[in-house]
């Protein structure tokens, strides 16, 4: 949850603060048993901007002129895209390439179905963590057009250049 007040009684697993402007925002959690300790606060040097208070703040009538708006700091959107990346238990690429990028849908078998992209002019190696161990992985696409063998929660897979390897990985959880 991003806002400005915790609306439960329970304290949150991960809470953290932003610090820039006069309205601090929080980024709260509740039931993250893989939640890890975090900096409870967030505070970027440079210009804060002061804002009003906001409670009175009409919605314009049209798409025409503009939503009100307040800046949030990059550490604190950083943060809790960090904390959100984390907590989902969704596959991340392990890879060093920037290239490479991964989406996941869950297949109605239960199986997940990855799309495995690469933005590169040149072929890149991808290794997918998908957090669960993996019992099968089935190529979809014709590249790679040979088996992609898991280690564990890991699959490693060429990927060409500016390509897409499409995989469907059936994991113990899935079965």
């Amino acid at each position: 949850m991003i806002g400005t007040d915790i609306p439960s009684s329970r304290s949150p697993d991960v809470f953290i603060r932003d610090t820039q402007g006069s309205h601090n925002l929080i980024c709260a959690a509740w039931g993250t048993a893989k939640a890890q300790s975090r900096a409870s606060v967030v505070d970027d040097q440079g210009q804060v901007e002061e804002f009003e208070d906001v409670s009175d703040v009409k919605e314009p009538n049209s798409w025409l002129y503009e939503l009100f708006f307040r800046k949030v700091s990059d550490g604190f959107l950083q943060t809790c895209a960090d904390l959100a990346i984390d907590l989902a238990e969704s596959p991340k690429v392990e890879a060093n390439s920037p290239a490479i990028k991964v989406v996941a849908t869950e297949v109605k078998d239960g199986s997940l179905r990855l799309f495995v992209s690469n933005d590169a002019t040149h072929y890149n190696v991808a290794v997918v963590d998908v957090a669960d161990t993996i019992k099968r992985v089935d190529v979809v696409t014709r590249y790679p057009g040979t088996p992609v063998s898991p280690v564990g929660s890991r699959i490693r897979v060429r990927v060409p250049a500016g390509g897409m390897v499409i995989l469907d990985v059936l994991t113990q959880s899935g079965e």
